[in-house]
């Protein structure tokens, strides 16, 4: 990919030119592709089909406007870049492994050695070390948590005997159960308690937590606690 101080939009030959944030860039494209649609390619466009269903999950939510702004000078799109992060943690039927799952993505530093407890009452309570949280880390941070219900293994295992659209169909609606929790500031406190729904395993409930800035135009990457675990 190249850039150029002209104004140009279009395509000649296999040369394409495209505007991003007031920017011309060039890139080549083939003269001609064949789809062999192999096994590979197939098992690809699944999983590029459930990690798109996940994303679609976050429309609604101000997650989307933390990956739009960590896009920033990238000269790509919120949706492209959680999918530079995300998309080798999905498989063509679910997400495969949730600890390496980015909900967030930014400069903002993690929080500090979290730790995530079962309390009474179906509630979590949240524990992080502020003074340890490195430069750039401000009390007036909002710390954000993204919480989801995993499915059990009796779940899973019925699930794999159902056809592979259905199973998709399922994980996508399994997927509406999560929520997006803002907190307490990140600051001095280092603790933060918040319930889950009544109907909630609280054994089973994945956690990402993340610091945004008080302006919200930066945000942290998110740390994964798996609270039953």
């Amino acid at each position: 990919m190249a850039k150029t101080e002209q104004v140009m939009q279009g395509r000649v030959g296999n040369v394409v030119f495209y505007r991003v944030k007031g920017r011309t860039y060039i890139r080549s494209v083939p003269l001609k592709y064949r789809d062999a649609n192999t096994a590979m390619q197939r098992s690809n466009r699944l999983r590029l089909m459930v990690a798109t269903r996940f994303y679609q999950r976050l429309q609604g939510t101000f997650l989307i406007d933390v990956w739009r702004l960590a896009a920033g000078e990238l000269a790509m799109n919120g949706f492209n870049l959680f999918m530079k992060m995300n998309l080798q943690v999905f498989n063509t039927r679910t997400l495969f492994e949730p600890p390496r799952l980015k909900m967030s993505f930014g400069v903002l530093p993690r929080l500090n050695h979290p730790e995530a407890e079962i309390l009474e009452g179906n509630r979590i309570q949240l524990t992080w070390n502020y003074w340890e949280s490195g430069e750039g880390a401000h009390v007036g941070d909002r710390l954000c948590v993204v919480e989801r219900l995993s499915l059990s293994s009796a779940e899973k295992k019925r699930l794999q005997q159902e056809l592979e659209m259905k199973l998709l169909e399922y994980e996508h609606e399994r997927m509406a159960a999560q929520l997006v929790v803002v907190l307490d500031t990140r600051g001095e406190l280092g603790s933060s308690t918040f319930p889950l729904p009544a109907e909630w395993n609280a054994e089973r409930v994945r956690v990402y937590a993340f610091a945004v800035s008080k302006n919200g135009r930066m945000a942290s990457d998110s740390v994964h606690l798996a609270v039953g675990a």
